[in-house]
């Protein structure tokens, strides 16, 4: 792979989580859920 699709694909991947939400996250756990560690 080469740097410039590397970069792109962060680019991506960081948007989606910026933007409205992470989707797969939202999708599958329930509104209200709340996780411990």
């Amino acid at each position: 792979m080469n740097k410039q699709l590397i970069d792109l694909f962060i680019k991506n991947a960081i948007a989606e989580d910026v933007g409205d939400g992470d989707h797969t996250s939202l999708s599958t756990i329930a509104a209200g859920t709340q996780g411990k560690a």
